[in-house]
């Protein structure tokens, strides 16, 4: 879950080096757009959440509130 994200949002940044090293808005656009819809696309859901937080607690950890 967690490697997703951060490859989803490394795409933006590249888009932002990209940008830096003098390609166009367009360019920046582009993955940044990509990078929001994989982010929204490998977004956590409800029951890893549930199954995270009772992992947790059985370990003796403090559970999140959900």
């Amino acid at each position: 879950m967690m490697i997703s994200l951060a490859l989803s949002e490394s795409i933006g940044i590249y888009g932002l080096v990209l940008f830096f090293l003098g390609d166009s808005l367009r360019t920046l656009y582009t993955f940044i757009g990509i990078s929001a819809l994989a982010i929204i696309y490998h977004r956590p859901k409800r029951e890893e959440l549930e199954t995270l937080a009772l992992a947790m607690q059985r370990e003796g950890g403090p559970a999140p509130k959900l």
